[in-house]
Formats: structure tokens, sequence, C-alpha cells
């Protein structure tokens, strides 16, 4: 780096890289200004949020309450392009420290090491313009690795840092501060004395131009808006129409960017692959497009986003507002492909849904959060049903095959066959036209003759599905089915759980399968893996309560009583009100019981409930 080795140059030409900006227009927050005080007690904290949140505030604001305290010492550095270059980052740390220009990371530890036992914060600004696995990332990530016990960094950028922090993480030495953390709260506005600038949705940067105006005005908006070229301000007109999309949606539909990155505007940030346009943009949507062309965006990008086999986005775009035929259709084809969606992506949007007149679409789409909530629910098979007969009515064999298969689905779960066998005869009328409802139909009765007990019939029905021609969530059902069948017969059923305990998202049963099987089979040390493990986000009551009556009763059997109480905790507080309740409940008490018997006698026992719940 030119100037390098001439300290009072470079610092000269380089000030505004060393010191903190200082104004009466900072907008303190208190519970940011708490978390970055961490830095001193040798933790990281990273300061994640799009541009006008005040990072660069909250750490001026920082430094400037650290020059207070006579213990300790910060040092500033608001890092640059060049940066993503390890020898230009360790020369302005070394510099701001008041070392020599170039600098290497032992270096600039020795600097650090100089000030003991003071404390000190290394105070980083934009480290977001440092790419990851460049050698500015890798300089920056040995460096906080290496650093003694008196020192802490604070780092601030646009994006997660480009460092390793899940080692320090783990170790509860990394505090992270977000958006919802960098919004100003109603109550700090008013103890600034903005009277309605509730309108800034709490943006500081809006925040600290209401305070020099007085009041908070559209110009700002205007002026973004009328600086950007007629392509960039196409491009923000489609995000702002869609609230999030990915680039290559926004090249498809607005073409590509002219002469600014999305980014960089006031309150859009970037959240992994998509840009997310803030809900103040929308509120001033007038100022890009009119209401029909919003419309047209929209249909245009379900249109895209449906071609692009991404059916579920498509939804989310078409209940930000398009008429009923094209949310139907977007519903449609997010819930025939037989890959069901996701537990929350489905419980949003039966919320969404609510108070809308029941399509065949809808009744699906709300039988399928019901159904997620209690795979057994009447509730979800008289959606199931009204669904069917809706598709029928519009002739769409697709979606009424997809309709009738999950009323097979939960009279499976229910143990009633009764319910099942009226779907068989519709299904094989329609296998000329859908090639999937002949599998389904042949799939339905190996459910109903599993649920009554012959497994023999079972596998010969099984034996007749077209394995190599199957979707594979048809395939995941079939081996669901062999795994009952071979329960049944008493045969060692490890591999096929295996196979389901393998799946992308797990079906319901999967779970218990890989537990029981372990169980029946005698092969209790293959469970432990299991006893330490915590249950996964956003799985939902009944599927938590199933985690952990079956870790419950491995805890049991392999001699650990901590994890069967609190896994026994879980189980109670989760307890099913309807479906498989009484078997899961069942499970339970038997492990909870364990302390009055033998280990064998509850391994005798659970060998007894899975006789008569073949499930």
């Amino acid at each position: 780096m030119s100037g390098a080795n001439d300290p009072a140059a470079w610092a000269l030409a380089n000030r505004f890289r060393f010191q903190p900006p200082e104004g009466d227009e900072l907008v303190p927050r208190r519970r940011v200004q708490r978390a970055l005080r961490a830095r001193r007690d040798g933790r990281v904290v990273v300061l994640t949020a799009g541009p006008g949140f005040g990072k660069t505030t909250a750490l001026a604001i920082a430094a400037a309450e650290g020059r207070l305290d006579p213990d300790g010492e910060d040092v500033w550095l608001a890092c640059v392009p060049a940066d993503q270059e390890a020898s230009s980052l360790l020369a302005g740390l070394a510099v701001a420290m008041g070392g020599e220009g170039a600098a290497t990371v032992d270096d600039v530890l020795a600097l650090v090491a100089r000030r003991s036992p003071r404390r000190v914060g290394l105070l980083l600004d934009d480290v977001h313009v440092i790419p990851r696995a460049s050698g500015g990332a890798e300089a920056l990530s040995d460096l906080i690795e290496r650093l003694p016990p008196h020192a802490g960094v604070a780092m601030a950028g646009r994006a997660e840092p480009p460092v390793a922090l899940a080692r320090l993480a783990s170790q509860g030495r990394v505090v992270t501060v977000d958006e919802s953390q960098l919004t100003l709260t109603p109550d700090e506005l008013r103890d600034l004395g903005l009277e309605g600038a509730e309108s800034s949705g709490g943006w500081p940067a809006l925040v600290a131009l209401a305070r020099r105006a007085g009041r908070l005005s559209d110009y700002v908006w205007e002026e973004v808006v009328s600086a950007l070229g007629p392509r960039d301000r196409d491009r923000l007109a489609t995000l702002v129409a869609l609230g999030r999309a990915e680039g290559w949606l926004l090249d498809e539909l607005s073409g590509p960017e002219e002469d600014l990155a999305l980014d960089q505007l006031p309150l859009v940030h970037r959240r992994g692959p998509e840009l997310e346009a803030h809900s103040l943009w929308e509120e001033r949507v007038d100022a890009l497009d009119t209401p029909a062309g919003v419309d047209r965006r929209r249909v245009a990008a379900l249109d895209a986003l449906i071609g692009h086999g991404r059916p579920g986005a498509a939804v989310d775009v078409a209940l930000r507002g398009v008429d009923g035929d094209h949310l139907d259709r977007a519903l449609r084809a997010a819930l025939t492909a037989f890959e069901t969606p996701p537990a929350p992506a489905l419980h949003a949007w039966r919320e969404a849904l609510a108070g809308r007149p029941a399509s065949p679409a809808i009744a699906l789409a709300r039988g399928l959060a019901a159904r997620d909530d209690d795979p057994a629910s009447l509730v979800a098979i008289e959606r199931f049903e009204a669904a069917a007969d809706g598709f029928q009515a519009a002739d769409d064999p697709v979606g009424e095959t997809v309709a009738r298969a999950q009323i097979i689905a939960c009279a499976y779960s229910r143990g009633e066959p009764a319910l099942a066998l009226p779907q068989l005869p519709r299904l094989v009328e329609l296998a000329p036209r859908d090639e999937r409802a002949s599998a389904i139909a042949l799939l339905g009765q190996a459910a109903v003759t599993v649920t009554l007990g012959d497994p023999e019939g079972a596998r010969e029905v099984l034996a007749r599905v077209p394995a190599d021609d199957l979707p594979t969530e048809l395939r995941n059902v079939a081996d669901y089915f062999d795994f009952a069948v071979a329960t049944q017969l008493g045969h060692d059923a490890c591999d096929v759980a295996d196979r389901l305990s393998r799946l992308p998202r797990e079906l319901p049963g999967a779970t218990e399968s890989f537990a029981s099987s372990r169980i029946r089979a005698g092969r209790l040390d293959e469970l432990r893996p299991l006893l330490d493990e915590e249950p996964p986000d956003g799985i939902g009551t009944r599927a938590t309560h199933q985690w952990a009556v079956w870790r419950l009763a491995a805890a049991v059997l392999l001699g650990r009583p901590d994890v069967a109480r609190r896994r026994w905790a879980t189980a109670e507080a989760t307890l099913p009100e309807a479906g498989n309740a009484r078997f899961y409940a069942e499970i339970a008490q038997i492990a909870l019981a364990a302390g009055d018997g033998s280990r064998q006698q509850v391994r005798a026992e659970l060998d007894r409930v899975l006789e008569q719940h073949p499930m």
C-alpha cells in the first residue's frame, strides 16, 4: 500500500478511517450500547443491518463512552475495500494503535498485548466490504481467535462478518445485534421529542433527519427515487411490489442492474440470496408505480416462480395481493407436486387465507395445515373431502388425486380403514388421467391391509407398486409401509427405518420407526447418539412429542435417568389432544414407570405396545 511505511503521512491521508464520527445528531439506543460493552469483556459483538440503521453511530457512541473509562481503550478502524488484502487490514489496525504501517497478525497482537492490563476494544466498521475467504478475512479470523483475554472486538456491517465465529459462539463469547435491536422503539422516539415519528418505522436514518428538520418529509423518498436510472427504478418497483426477491427474478422481470445495487438503498436489505424491501417502501409505492402496475408485476413474478419450480414462493407473492384465480393457481401448483411445503409455510398460509371463500386449492391448504397439527384430524379429512369434491367438479384430476391421497393418509393415522376404502375406486378411475393415481390406490390398499393386521396381504400389494416410476415422496410412503409390514411380521426393520430417517423432510412416523426398530432388534447402543440431541426448531407440537417419547424410552433402556427426566418434561408439555396420543402416552408411561421394574420388563412392555400399534 502506498505510504504504508510512513505512519504519519498515511494517517493524515486516511484520517476518517481511524476516528469515529462525532456530532449532536447521534441517536442512542441503550440496549445496543449495553451489548457493545461486552467488547471490553473479551467477547465479540456483531452488529448486522442494512444501511441507515445506525451501526456506525452505535460504534461511535461506544467509543465516546469508552473514553470515560480509565481502565479501557478502544481502537477504531473503518474498513475499506482494500482491506480484502491482509496487508491493508493489518496495516490499518497497526496505525490505529500507533504502530508501523506494515504489520502481521503477530505485530497487531503485540500492540494489543502492550496495553495490558487495560482492556482493549477493537471497533471495526463496514466489515461487509471484506469478502469471505479473502486474505483480509483470514487475517481477521486469525486475529480474533488469538486475542488475549483483556481484548475484544465489535464489528458492524451490512452482512454477517466474513469470519468463523461458531467456536466462540458455542462458548457464549459472541453477542449479536440485528435490525430489530437497532430500530428505535416508540418509547425512544417519544424520549427524543419526535411527535409523529412513528412513520419512520424507527429507522435511525429518518429519525436523524427528523431531528434536523423537525418533521419527516416525503421528499426523502422522492429524492432517492428521482436519483435512480430507469432500469434501477423499475427493479426497485418490482422489489417493492414483491416484498422480497432473488436477483435472478429481478433480472427476469426488470432487467439487470443499471448503475446501483439495490441493497445500497435505504431500507433495502440483503438476506442470503434475497433482497428485501422494508414495509415503509410499500407505503410509498405510488412514487414507483400505479396499483395496476403493481398487480402486473406480482402476476409476472408468480408465473416466473411457478415456471422455475418455486410454487411456494409464488404463493407468498400471491398473498401480497392478486385476484383469487391467480392465488388458486399458485396454491394448486404448490400443493399438488407431492412435495408437501414445510409446516411453517402451511401455517402461515392458513392464517393469511382466513376469511377467504374455500376454493378447492384453499380447502386443500387448510387440510394440510390441520393434518400437520394432527395426522388423524377429522377436520383435516373434512377439508380434504371438500377439496376432492371441488377438484372433481372442476375436472381437475391432479388436484383430486392429491386430495384423496390425503384422506387415505388421515384414515391410516386414525386406524379407520373404512374412511379410506371409498377413495380407492375413484383413484382407479382417475389413473388414466393422472399416472400417480394408480400407485396411490395401491398404497391406499396397502394402508388398509396394514391397519387390518394383514402384513402378508400388504406385502403382496406393495409388490405391485411401480417403484421405478414413483415420485420421491410416494417412494418414501412405500418405504414407510414396508417398515410397517416388516414390523408386523417380526422381521428386522432397521434397514427400512434407516431409509426413512435419511429423508430430506421426515415423514410422520420416521422418528419412532428408527427408535422402535432398534429397540425390537436389541441394537440399543445405536440409540445413544439420540440422547443428547435437542428437538429441531419449527417441527410442531405433535412432532416434538414424538421426538421426546422415543428418546425417553431410549434413555430408560440405556440407564440415563437424567435424560429421561428431561424428555418426560418435554413429552408431558406437548402431549397431543387427538390422533395417536394414546399410543405415545403409553410409551411415555411405560418409560416413566421404569423405576419400578427391570429394563427387561420395560422392553417387554414396549414390545407389547408396538405389537398392538403396528404404525
